[in-house]
């Protein structure tokens, strides 16, 4: 119980470190990362499918058309089935183990799927700059 307890607790440190959408991050950026990562955790998705599961601002934004067009293969619609969008393979390499925004079961159907599909030797992806709120802030010595 209590390595759970601890796992847990580093996990929402990370969570706490890393998610910078509600503190000033680009909405180029987040829409950018949501989309990576909501591809990655379906094997192909419909465009109502992604604009269900991202936030309003972030569909409203100019930039979410050719954001999504840059990280994901249009496939076009075959009989009765809807066209699908699916993340290149080279989206990948910015596909992050530690995303916040899904459930567990959606984490792991991620990881799972970032094995099969990520080029060999894809590094994690580089951590991101301050976003504008922390800039300011003076370094820590």
């Amino acid at each position: 119980e209590e390595e759970v307890l601890a796992e847990d607790m580093l996990l929402l440190m990370v969570h706490l470190f890393s998610e910078r959408a509600m503190i000033g991050e680009d909405l180029t950026a987040s829409a950018r990362r949501q989309l990576v990562h909501r591809l990655a955790c379906t094997h192909h998705a419909t465009h109502s499918e992604i604009c269900s599961s991202i936030s309003r601002p972030l569909l409203e934004h100019p930039s979410f058309l050719p954001t999504l067009h840059a990280i994901a293969d249009y496939v076009a619609p075959q009989g009765m089935s809807q066209g699908r969008y699916t993340l290149k393979r080279e989206a990948w390499a910015e596909y992050d183990l530690l995303y916040t925004l899904y459930s567990q079961q959606e984490t792991m159907r991620s990881h799972e799927r970032a094995e099969r599909l990520a080029p060999p030797g894809t590094p994690p992806p580089e951590p991101r700059p301050p976003c504008a709120a922390f800039r300011r802030l003076p370094a820590a010595s």
